[in-house]
């Protein structure tokens, strides 16, 4: 009874009723419209898993997985004054904590799988399909919320790299992967999903996730005087211009790095990277090698068309997710100081290059593909748009409901919160997503169905698309016209608690 206690004040610390109520309401409009269809076509035959349900998986978690190698410690300071303060099992809060996240993870997975697997519906599956959906749901949320506890990256990779493997499984050999008993419920399917969780729950680093509950503020102020000791890292020397500051605090981040002391307890250090030099790589070779793939294994326009369409879905979720949990690093007193409109200007510029530059060698692999596929061509006006509204209308939409600020030792002040308006954004996000790929839509549609005059229109549509991106970007970056709406995201800020 005390541990359903903390489950229940764990989703609400971690989601408002009116986002819990959209869950609610959407697990149930999709399971109503799901049976009536079936009981009103009960004949529809044996359903095929569709071949885009593997890549829109294997995207989340991907985005998992480098969440879990490279973020920090799933704590904020609101959990340790709340594990401090009550007399509670840390591995109690975390399970807590695991099954909180495990809402979010279940609508999903019942999105993507329950209309398909009602049409092979039977009660019995129903069952094992409840095994399954539960399970993997489970499991997927405690890899991602545990992974951050080891110390050591390799086994960052391998804890959490299961689940992206058993997805690929669904492409080569699906009858071992315990995903498709999501689709075509099985006794073993559930089976190997049940014991997937016990795997995780059982190798799970228990001590490690009390020390970091009992003993956090210990082991990151233990970092913080090494830094003051000269034993650390060093800071780099700031430039003399005003956009040097920007650029260098900009292009250069700190990610936390664990790992365990020769007394055996956890130790946290902040490692600086430049983005760019980082990710500016990563970006290229994954463009190079999905145009090595597309060229050499996907031969027909239809493939290409849906590779397409997911890779660049694939590059806006990243572009949107990161520069959204940019924010929660920002000081609004350093806008204050160096004259609020100015700083912000500058800001978003730095961020707009630098989104650009990591852009670059998709916007050129989708245009070399448009020799062989030229609706390809629209996806670059996609990434090139991306690339001009997403680092300033994800700030600014951030303003109104922003992730907790990040602060002293470097931890959230407080506990993130799944809210309606998050959700709101979500939507908003998804319009934007079809405003710009609509040149893309219709190009595809006027190519396979050779309309001219609809392939003209797209060619129209692309150039609706680039002008208002650009547009935007001169109103609210290059021009003083967007300085009340940048006061207004201060004051918004100010307002959730940020300084």
């Amino acid at each position: 009874m005390r541990f359903l206690k903390l489950v229940y004040y764990t989703i609400k610390q971690t989601h408002s009723k009116w986002s819990l109520a959209f869950e609610i309401g959407m697990f149930a409009l999709i399971s109503a419209n799901t049976l009536w269809e079936v009981y009103h076509n009960p004949q529809q035959g044996t359903a095929s898993l569709p071949m885009s349900v593997p890549f829109v998986l294997l995207s989340l978690y991907l985005g998992f997985s480098i969440v879990a190698i490279f973020g920090g410690i799933t704590a904020s300071k609101q959990d340790l004054d709340f594990v401090f303060a009550t007399p509670v099992d840390p591995r109690a809060v975390h399970l807590a904590k695991v099954l909180s996240a495990s809402i979010d993870l279940a609508l999903f997975y019942f999105i993507v799988s329950f209309p398909v697997m009602a049409l092979n519906f039977s009660p019995v599956g129903l069952l094992f399909y409840l095994a399954t959906w539960l399970s993997l749901s489970f499991t997927s949320a405690f890899a991602v919320l545990t992974a951050s506890y080891l110390s050591s990256r390799l086994a960052r990779v391998f804890y959490v790299g299961i689940l992206p493997a058993l997805v690929l499984l669904l492409l080569v050999a699906p009858e071992m992967s315990p995903f498709r008993g999501l689709y075509y419920p099985s006794p073993l399917h559930a089976l190997e999903a049940i014991m997937l969780t016990v795997a995780y729950l059982a190798t799970a680093p228990y001590k490690r996730i009390e020390e970091v509950a009992t003993n956090a503020y210990g082991i990151l102020a233990k970092e913080q005087a090494l830094r003051l000791g000269g034993r650390g890292e060093r800071p780099q020397a700031l430039p003399k211009t005003f956009w040097g500051v920007i650029w260098h605090t900009s292009v250069n981040a700190v990610v936390d790095v664990y790992y365990t002391s020769p007394e055996g307890s956890i130790v946290r250090r902040e490692k600086s990277f430049n983005v760019l030099k980082t990710f500016m790589p990563i970006s290229a070779a994954a463009a190079a090698v999905y145009a090595f793939l597309s060229t050499a294994h996907i031969t027909s326009g239809v493939d290409l068309s849906i590779a397409g369409f997911i890779v660049v879905n694939f590059l806006l979720l990243f572009v949107f997710s990161a520069l959204h949990q940019a924010v929660a690093h920002e000081r609004l007193w350093i806008s204050v100081l160096s004259g609020g409109l100015k700083y912000l200007r500058y800001r978003m510029a730095a961020r707009t290059i630098i989104t650009a530059l990591l852009l670059v060698p998709w916007i050129a692999v989708f245009l070399a593909q448009s020799a062989v596929f030229p609706p390809s061509a629209f996806l670059a006006v996609v990434l090139a748009s991306a690339a001009l509204v997403a680092p300033s209308a994800t700030w600014l939409m951030a303003s109104v409901k922003p992730p907790p600020q990040i602060r002293e030792l470097e931890i959230p002040i407080t506990t993130p919160k799944l809210s309606l308006w998050n959700i709101l954004q979500l939507l908003a996000a998804l319009l934007y997503y079809s405003f710009s790929l609509s040149p893309y839509a219709l190009a595809v549609v006027a190519y396979f169905l050779k309309l001219e005059f609809l392939w003209q229109i797209a060619l129209i549509d692309a150039a609706v698309v680039l002008s208002l991106s650009a547009a935007f970007f001169y109103v609210v970056v290059l021009s003083e016209r967007g300085a009340p709406l940048w006061s207004w995201a201060v004051s918004k800020l100010s307002e959730n608690g940020y300084v």
